[in-house]
């Protein structure tokens, strides 16, 4: 048998709980990477050698070495799930795929595949399933609040990154924002009204169902009575240059979005921002 060049003949891919991001290489190719909290599993097209043994997965480490996590027997196999393939730890991960047949040769190792894995008891409560992509796009019309200061809630449009404004009335800033919520719409509030309580506080109309999410100041240990139905995003957290905000989400239908006061109490914080998407 000639050496096995799985290089030039597997298609590996990573399998997401929102579909397939497929890394396609030959010997010269470079692979597109990818990093997500839903990897499922790996699958590859097979060798085109009559005589392969089995796949095997490594992962990368940082000195250079590789570390065999699992193989699966039979030519024709083409997939291995996340938890089989010892992926379920939470972190980050890199790893590649050989070929081995049944005279022990083996295969280099397939360019790498980065993913990111969370546990998956975490994944309901921490990444709620975002909203379907839309056939029109989101619009955030017709904010009112009963807030008492002079500085009405103001809507800005996919704009919410690093370096964006966080208040209507302070210069504080966006300092980081994870990945899954950068360039969303989302809506300014004032803070100098973070003690403000009552329901319905802040309310703005949407033109097609959407998630809504409350990013609250993580110094407030508590939320009021109105964020019942919001699911708190365990390990998704906004920085701003004044305080770190936990995020809470929840599904709205097209129309009508009530949301209550920040209610912060004497506890030293700041008020609450929206985010729409």
């Amino acid at each position: 048998m000639k050496p096995i060049n799985v290089l030039s003949s597997i298609v590996i891919a990573l399998v997401l709980l929102f579909g397939t991001v497929c890394l396609v290489w030959a010997a010269k190719a470079s692979p597109h990477t990818t990093a997500s909290p839903y990897c499922t599993g790996l699958t590859w097209d097979p060798n085109s050698e009559t005589d392969v043994k089995e796949y095997c997965v490594y992962r990368l480490n940082e000195d250079g070495s590789r570390t065999q996590l699992h193989c699966v027997q039979g030519r024709t196999t083409t997939f291995v799930t996340c938890e089989d393939a010892e992926l379920t730890a939470l972190g980050a991960h890199t790893v590649c795929l050989t070929a081995k047949d049944f005279s022990g040769n083996e295969s280099e190792c397939s360019e790498s595949v980065h993913t990111i894995h969370r546990p998956k008891a975490h994944v309901v409560e921490d990444f709620p399933e975002p909203p379907p992509e839309p056939s029109i796009e989101l619009a955030v019309t017709g904010v009112g609040s009963h807030f008492r200061s002079h500085h009405v809630p103001t809507v800005q449009p996919f704009s919410l990154e690093a370096g964006a404004l966080v208040y209507t009335d302070r210069t504080y800033t966006v300092h980081s924002v994870p990945d899954e919520y950068r360039g969303a719409t989302y809506v300014q509030t004032p803070n100098h009204d973070k003690t403000a309580s009552g329901f319905p506080m802040l309310w703005f109309h949407i033109n097609r169902d959407a998630q809504v999410c409350i990013a609250r100041d993580t110094r407030l240990a508590t939320v009021p009575d109105w964020m019942n139905g919001f699911t708190k995003q365990i390990l998704d957290t906004m920085k701003t240059t004044d305080a770190e905000l936990r995020l809470y989400c929840r599904m709205f239908p097209f129309g009508l979005v009530e949301l209550g006061g920040n209610e912060s109490g004497s506890i030293q914080s700041s008020n609450y921002l929206v985010v729409v998407r």
